[in-house]
């Protein structure tokens, strides 16, 4: 859904892989489009519901609802970098500004420092991308998640990421072999984002969706194959002692 409510995008699977935006109210199709190659999330620019961005394997792109009610396709990086990478996530952060250009974008000169999009691939990197002015994606940062920085440096090979959720301070990702780290915005436009802390959920844990409370104090992941909720307590991470008892605690349901 966008911000507003007020409509719905998704997308298909093969053969046609399509990108179809509706009218929440009517259900009335706005306007539809062939991806023509496979996407596994899909998301809308917060500020700007014109905006629609697509990831998957091989795939990272944005589409902008124009005037005209086609959806314009652009790349977000080079061609060769987007083959090379499979993006399991990606997600706007929540102060992001729209582009020039599209139906209902912002005006350019009230961008501000927050208007990121987020993407990061199966591998761990993380691809920290802005909008400039006439639209266009520029790379601000790039991050290796399995350097062995904000934290303790984690132990297993062959490490992948599942899935990435954006707070109101920064954003948080979460793998295979209980993998979750966490990481802050900053007012450095060169280093966007500060890695804060990396936790182990559990040594035979997948990390495969995170969900932010509303007030930003809580992060709550499903984990595989045990099919539970965990909570995580976002406010005072700093506080937390990694040798001491795990800061994951299971959500049950009353009753």
């Amino acid at each position: 859904f966008t911000a507003d409510n007020k409509f719905l995008v998704a997308i298909g699977s093969a053969p046609e892989f399509n990108l179809v935006y509706w009218k929440w109210s009517n259900m009335k199709t706005i306007s539809a489009t062939q991806m023509h190659s496979a996407a596994t999330r899909v998301r809308v620019n917060p500020a700007n519901p014109a905006q629609v961005t697509t990831s998957g394997a091989r795939h990272l792109r944005m589409w902008t609802l124009e005037k005209d009610l086609t959806l314009k396709c652009s790349t977000l990086l080079p061609q060769k970098r987007e083959k090379a990478e499979t993006f399991v996530d990606h997600a706007w952060t929540k102060g992001a500004k729209g582009a020039k250009g599209g139906g209902g974008a912002s005006d350019p000169d009230d961008r501000g420092s927050s208007n990121f999009l987020i993407a990061v691939t199966e591998k761990g990197h993380v691809f920290v991308l802005q909008l400039n002015e006439t639209g266009a994606a520029e790379v601000r940062q790039t991050i290796n998640l399995f350097g062995g920085h904000g934290g303790r440096p984690h132990q297993h090979h062959h490490q992948h990421v599942h899935t990435l959720q954006v707070s109101g301070k920064g954003f948080a990702v979460g793998g295979s072999n209980g993998y979750f780290a966490v990481y802050e915005q900053t007012d450095d436009l060169k280093d966007p984002f500060l890695p804060i802390r990396s936790f182990i959920t559990g040594e035979h844990d997948h990390v495969t969706s995170l969900a932010v409370s509303p007030l930003g104090e809580q992060i709550c992941s499903f984990v595989r194959p045990s099919n539970q909720l965990v909570l995580f307590p976002l406010a005072g991470i700093d506080m937390i002692d990694q040798d001491q008892q795990s800061p994951f605690t299971p959500l049950t349901l009353n009753g």
